[in-house]
């Protein structure tokens, strides 16, 4: 039998007020191999995806969301699926799942956007999606995150990803994709603010308005670098969790107790609210699933990260939401235009908010 559990947690509602919210935790079971499931609501086995597969299950769409870091040059992610994938996976560009309009590269997509792009995929709310990638889940957990903030349902990451489904000796598919047209009914996807961070959000836990915690995945070497101005090149009031410490060296996730022992190690707390950040809104993902996998319901992901928060300008439109959304903010930026004289369409947020929070 299932066995089943009942436990509480402890999570800050709207950044500032603590409430009680129940869940329901679940165990693994043993049933006959053609119907046994994982016992994580965000996994999937390799052997799980496998027997789904032979079994023909219906409205199964399995992605591969591998995304090659911007460094790496003449290499594409979708070359890399139709090298080796896989068998009847399609390819996630996350690339293209991005915000037009703003010139940092990973933050989301707007609505009109997201469901423009989407129309490529066969989704829609009776899918069971499973994502993976090529590498150490980056990929999968940004398209975890991409797809669950807009509200897809039944979304899960292989364990292992492509990596632990060769090394399982499963089949695999070579060679050109043949492009099918979509015909399912989607729905209208629509944007869940709870789990997207805006450099507003990030601002007002800076300034020391917010109960949230800022967590920077990087690894600690890079977390640690310097600005040419001698300042730490990481936003101010985050913590250092490097998100390797969420993967075991197998590239499966880690267990519950590991995640919580590496959160408490880098200073972060399970019972306030947490944003991830990273460099460009990618491994910031990784923290974001690792969070909820063990029971985080208020974590959020920013999806600008070190790049927009060290690049921001006045004539960015994400600048100007910031400054109607936070009113202590605006009146910090008034004040260092009219008594201190700055030119503030000529300098960085970065630079505004190490002068502001000098005495902090």
């Amino acid at each position: 039998k299932k066995k089943q559990t009942n436990e509480r947690h402890f999570c800050w509602s709207n950044m500032n007020s603590r409430k009680i919210f129940s869940g329901l935790s679940k165990q693994a079971f043993f049933m006959p191999s053609t119907f046994r499931f994982s016992s994580s609501p965000f996994l999937m086995e390799t052997h799980e995806l496998k027997e789904l597969m032979d079994a023909g299950k219906k409205n199964l769409v399995v992605m591969n969301c591998t995304k090659l870091p911007d460094h790496i040059k003449g290499t594409k992610g979708i070359a890399l699926h139709e090298k080796a994938r896989i068998p009847g996976s399609v390819f996630f560009d996350l690339a293209k799942s991005v915000n037009s309009k703003c010139r940092f590269r990973m933050i989301l997509a707007d609505e009109g956007e997201f469901n423009e792009f989407m129309k490529d995929y066969p989704i829609n709310d009776n899918s069971q999606i499973v994502l993976y990638d090529n590498f150490g889940g980056t990929g999968s957990s940004r398209g975890y995150w991409t797809l669950t903030t807009y509200g897809v349902k039944n979304v899960k990451i292989l364990n292992g990803g492509f990596m632990k489904w060769k090394k399982d000796k499963l089949p695999i598919e070579k060679g050109p994709m043949e492009k099918k047209e979509v015909t399912i009914n989607q729905p209208k996807f629509r944007l869940n603010p709870m789990q997207l961070a805006t450099v507003s959000d990030v601002i007002k836990v800076v300034l020391g308005v917010s109960a949230a915690q800022l967590v920077d995945v990087r690894p600690e070497e890079e977390y640690e670098e310097h600005c040419k101005d001698g300042s730490w090149a990481h936003i101010p009031a985050t913590k250092n969790v490097y998100f390797k410490d969420f993967i075991a060296p197998n590239k499966t996730w880690q267990h519950v107790e590991e995640i919580k022992e590496a959160l408490h190690k880098g200073d972060t707390w399970e019972h306030r609210p947490i944003i991830t950040s990273c460099l460009t809104g990618m491994s910031a993902s990784i923290g974001f699933v690792a969070l909820k996998k063990i029971g985080m319901q208020d974590v959020s992901v920013y999806d600008g990260s070190w790049t927009e928060y060290s690049e921001l300008r006045w004539d960015d439109f994400r600048f100007q939401q910031a400054l109607e959304e936070v009113p202590e903010f605006a009146e910090g930026v008034k004040k260092l235009e009219e008594e201190e004289g700055w030119d503030i369409k000529n300098v960085t947020l970065r630079e505004i908010m190490l002068k502001l929070t000098a005495d902090i």
